[in-house]
């Protein structure tokens, strides 16, 4: 009779695991997962667009910067607007702050989506794809492309975030920031990485994308990651290590791909200088 108890109370154990699965483990009609959602390379540059570009931003760094430098001032009609960062008060309730790290981790996680998506797809490189009017590459190319410029925006999350949170950029073995490539569990906690584990990332990942990127040519190119923004992400990325060198040498190469004139053709004058023409100098338009 005890056996008999026992085996009913097993089996009713169970059947409440099992029904409570049943009742977390929910996968509706009609859901989306990668699968069906990333089918084409296409899909990928959907979502590279629609999502990891959207997501940019440096308002926060830029509104930072102004109130809590000497870049802005208090003006005679403020009504109360950043009055504590003019007057050098920084904590955790600072929006701006708040804001960089959860809008930069927005895009990398974005971006490890993209990547662990692409996955699914394999290119065909019988296929030519059109990227601007009357400009085609092979589909491999394209797909490869995608990556470059995705790799290449995290790149430049990641050190924007240690531009504003770590503690010593020149310095390897300092704390940085937190370090995923993958898609994370909704519920792990990660610790802080050192600088010159992040800045492996960053330097791996422009260099894919300097291998692979796609340079557009059309008017609207200087909204996507190029080469140019690779190397200018460089030079900045080393000037903030003290590896002057490298920077030079890649602040050097942006200015000379970049078909500006970095002197001005005629002399400063400061009443004119932002009445620019179709003749005023490269540089100041």
């Amino acid at each position: 009779m005890k056996s008999i108890k026992s085996l009913i109370i097993i089996l009713g154990l169970i059947f409440s695991v099992s029904s409570c699965n049943d009742a977390t483990d929910i996968i509706q009609d009609g859901e989306l997962g990668n699968a069906n959602t990333f089918r084409t390379v296409n899909d990928l540059a959907q979502f590279l667009n629609g999502s990891v570009y959207s997501s940019l931003g440096n308002t926060n760094e830029i509104m930072i910067s102004a109130s809590f430098t000497d870049e802005c001032g208090i003006g005679p009609n403020n009504g109360g607007q950043e009055l504590e960062l003019h007057r050098f008060n920084l904590n955790q309730t600072t929006g701006y702050v708040s804001g960089m790290w959860i809008g930069h981790y927005t895009v990398i996680n974005r971006v490890n989506r993209l990547i662990e998506a692409s996955a699914l797809i394999t290119p065909n490189a019988a296929v030519d794809v059109e990227v601007e009017p009357g400009v085609f590459i092979s589909e491999v190319d394209y797909y490869n492309a995608i990556l470059a410029e995705a790799r290449a925006v995290r790149a430049y999350s990641y050190f924007q975030l240690l531009s504003y949170f770590s503690t010593d950029l020149s310095d390897d073995s300092a704390l940085g920031v937190m370090l995923f490539d993958y898609v994370p569990a909704i519920d792990e906690k990660l610790p802080r990485s050192t600088n010159g584990e992040v800045f492996a990332l960053i330097e791996s990942d422009l260099a894919f994308a300097d291998s692979n990127i796609y340079n557009r040519t059309a008017a609207s190119g200087y909204k996507y990651a190029s080469s140019n923004m690779i190397d200018a992400l460089r030079a900045r990325m080393y000037l903030y290590r003290k590896n002057y060198t490298l920077a030079k040498q890649y602040a050097q190469q942006v200015v000379t791909s970049s078909g500006l004139s970095l002197t001005l053709a005629t002399p400063y004058v400061a009443a004119n200088f932002y009445n620019e023409t179709t003749t005023t100098n490269p540089y100041r338009r």
